[in-house]
């Protein structure tokens, strides 16, 4: 129990540290009682065991805990004096900061940073999640670490490892991907090709249902229709009739198929999918008398094929 005088000097200048339990005497420093912590478990007696337990501070990213980024110089437009700086010197104070940063990294982690902020701009672009960033760089630092880069272009490998990523949660296309990248598309599947050939990655087909969820969002299909649409992809996944085919061709099939099974307020034409999709509406067409020979029994439509 605190006592109200300090039994040493006499004084009333008593208080509780609540950091070490102890009730302390101001005026002596005379240590008069301790008492049990009721605080935190993990409190901490020392500075580094407090960096050690302490629970704040955001979380690491996983792209960013094998990467040993160095310290960043910050960019301003002054000198030490508060003078503006001219146009040549700002030009020639980045370039120190690129060298600085380049000088304290070292080789085995310049790919990552350099892939990391390619990754950035793609996502502004593309508009995709952390984890979708975060899975690509740990792809990257795989191949990276096979040594591939020395075959293909950097930003080539990180195109290659961002559409496996995004195809299956996205149905991003490789033209898409090509779009947002300063690479050609024969350069993204020539790396797509070494990464599946090095088992980096498994090559497999883009999910007909993340495709059609996709397109008939975009072409503002409701939340039924796109259901339906879904539910055709996984039976013509099941009859086979994706094996060899452009998925493309086939999403615009389906998305043409939905308004004659779901009653819709509109209809969409051909041509407005093949614009949608980048393909030819001949092919649309096609693979529409496809679908309906071999699942018009399924679907519901075995009339006659109705041409656009």
């Amino acid at each position: 129990m605190m006592q109200e005088v300090c039994p040493k000097c006499k004084s009333d200048r008593i208080i509780f540290d609540a950091i070490r339990g102890e009730v302390v005497c101001t005026q002596c420093g005379h240590v008069i009682s301790t008492m049990i912590d009721t605080g935190a478990e993990w409190r901490a007696f020392s500075q580094d065991e407090m960096e050690r337990k302490a629970r704040t501070g955001l979380g690491v990213s996983p792209s960013l805990q094998e990467i040993q980024m160095p310290t960043f110089i910050d960019e301003t437009t002054k000198d030490a004096t508060q003078k503006k700086l001219t146009a040549k010197q700002r030009l020639q104070a980045k370039k120190l900061i690129r060298a600085q940063i380049y000088a304290t990294m070292t080789p085995e982690y310049k790919p990552l940073y350099v892939a990391r902020d390619l990754l950035q701009k793609k996502k502004l672009k593309l508009k995709f999640s952390d984890e979708i960033f975060d899975e690509t760089i740990n792809l990257f630092r795989k191949a990276s670490q096979k040594g591939l880069l020395r075959s293909c272009p950097t930003e080539a490998i990180l195109d290659a490892c961002l559409y496996y990523v995004c195809k299956d949660k996205l149905g991003l296309t490789r033209k898409e991907i090509a779009s947002a990248s300063s690479r050609k598309l024969k350069e993204i599947d020539k790396a797509y090709r070494l990464l599946v050939f090095n088992k980096i990655i498994r090559s497999k087909p883009t999910p007909l249902r993340v495709m059609v969820c996709r397109f008939a969002k975009q072409l503002g299909f409701p939340t039924i229709s796109i259901e339906c649409g879904m539910e055709l992809a996984d039976m013509v996944e099941e009859a086979r009739l994706h094996v060899g085919r452009d998925p493309r061709s086939l999403v615009g099939a389906i998305l043409y198929l939905i308004p004659q099974i779901v009653p819709m307020q509109w209809k969409v034409t051909f041509q407005e999918i093949a614009k949608l999709l980048q393909t030819t509406e001949v092919t649309i067409r096609d693979r529409y008398e496809l679908i309906v020979r071999h699942l018009g029994h399924k679907i519901g439509i075995v009339d006659r094929i109705r041409r656009a």
